[in-house]
């Protein structure tokens, strides 16, 4: 493998940890050779969970890790590959797990790209939306909990592989194939303080839905910005319906199928580890704490699958406000036509080469009144037939006037049933 894989070659940068409920070891900023010599190094025997965190791909860490650990030759195959489809292979001593970070990154006014900050961005409590019942009409503004800003300049979606062995002897090894620096530091933050949960009851399960609920916290700004851009476009093609939108629309559309085509897979991962096959590697605890993770997941499907049919919403509503500004042109038309038309026969009638015409002995005030007359009969009788029309209209709204509406969103609040 070494002539296949040997031009695989970069710095990478490794943290480690070995823990316990009582005390923990910590290294960090390993390169290369450190971490080499590092591996030679025996295991503390009072070492319960140790996890090994690799940024960056490198074939002499992968080889050696593989030695060490005694991976399975199938599994370090896959992370190799890249991209690799999102699975979970358990293996007799290992599980194996190949899953996808998204990374929201901001366009910053030099052209540079900047991942969003979490931590800075993220979200606090409103104690206001504590406090009160939320409108249904506006419930997608509240759910805005990374907002992002806007005189940047743009936003984009980067992602990259990460490959999780699970090993019986209570090892995580994770291998990011850039950097998992943004998901890493929380846990390791964490994990320094006594009431870690992964100290507390020694399980290396819990640090792998640990990593994994991290991951998937990720995607949940790309998501909120998704909803962001498409509430702004959605005021913007019912304020002045425009076909130039179709072709942001159908560009958004796309990109929620990918995410939501990077996403599903996810979840069947999540509901795979969580369910109850005795081979699963997580612990009761671990499999609790999952469930998390799974709403996490379904929550973000469910808001693209609302995503994707408010844009095919807007696109069916410019065309079909395009469709009626066009109706309305022809009705318009129609009408000229309609007014025209008796003049156009009355003035062919008097241009026909008949020999015995009185008609044509008189005034051109003559021509003209009998226009206006046959004119406005024309006019009175379609006059007729809106009119007609108007009144059925008026009659059906009358009986409808008289029933109380449901109003969503107009802050009534229900005052229970009556005693």
């Amino acid at each position: 493998m070494d002539s296949v894989f040997g031009c695989i070659d970069s710095t990478v940068d490794v943290t480690v940890m070995d823990l316990n409920s009582d005390q923990y070891t910590k290294r960090e900023g390993m390169n290369n050779n450190d971490f080499l010599q590092w591996l030679d190094e025996p295991r503390p025997p009072w070492s319960k969970v140790r996890w090994i965190n690799i940024n960056g791909m490198s074939w002499d860490t992968i080889k050696a890790v593989s030695i060490k650990y005694n991976l399975h030759h199938l599994a370090v195959e896959d992370l190799l590959h890249v991209p690799q489809r999102t699975k979970v292979d358990i293996y007799p001593q290992q599980t194996y797990i190949a899953c996808t970070l998204l990374t929201l990154m901001e366009t910053l006014e030099d052209g540079r790209l900047r991942q969003v900050d979490l931590v800075s961005a993220g979200h606090t409590v409103d104690p206001d939306i504590l406090s009160q019942r939320l409108p249904l009409d506006k419930l997608d503004h509240y759910k805005h909990q990374y907002p992002i800003d806007r005189n940047i300049g743009g936003s984009s979606v980067q992602m990259e592989q990460v490959t999780i062995f699970l090993l019986q002897d209570g090892t995580l090894i994770t291998l990011f194939q850039v950097s998992g620096k943004s998901v890493v530091a929380p846990i390791v933050e964490r994990m320094t303080h006594d009431y870690s949960i992964v100290r507390k009851h020694n399980d290396a399960s819990f640090l792998l839905q640990s990593v994994i609920d991290g991951i998937v916290d990720h995607a949940i700004p790309i998501t909120d910005a998704f909803r962001q851009e498409i509430n702004e476009l959605e005021m913007h093609v019912l304020a002045l319906p425009r076909m130039k939108f179709t072709k942001e629309l159908h560009q958004m559309t796309s990109q929620l199928s990918m995410l939501k085509r990077t996403l599903a897979p996810t979840q069947a991962l999540v509901h795979a580890l969580r369910g109850r096959d005795e081979r699963s590697p997580l612990s009761s605890l671990s499999r609790t704490y999952m469930g998390d993770v799974m709403d996490h997941c379904n929550t973000m499907l469910e808001d693209i699958e609302s995503m994707l049919a408010l844009c095919e919403r807007l696109i069916d509503l410019i065309f079909n406000i395009i469709a009626y500004d066009t109706n309305e042109s022809m009705r318009r038309l129609a009408l000229v036509s309609i007014i025209f038309l008796p003049i156009t026969f009355i003035a062919g009638v008097y241009g026909t080469n008949f020999e015995d015409f009185p008609e044509l002995k008189h005034s051109v005030a003559y021509f003209w009144i009998i226009c206006g007359i046959v004119t406005a009969v024309v006019l009175i009788g379609f006059a007729l037939e809106w009119l007609k029309r108007q009144w059925r209209a008026a009659s059906v709204e009358r009986r409808l006037s008289r029933r109380e509406p449901l109003k969503i969103g107009s802050g009534r609040e229900w005052k229970g049933y009556p005693s």
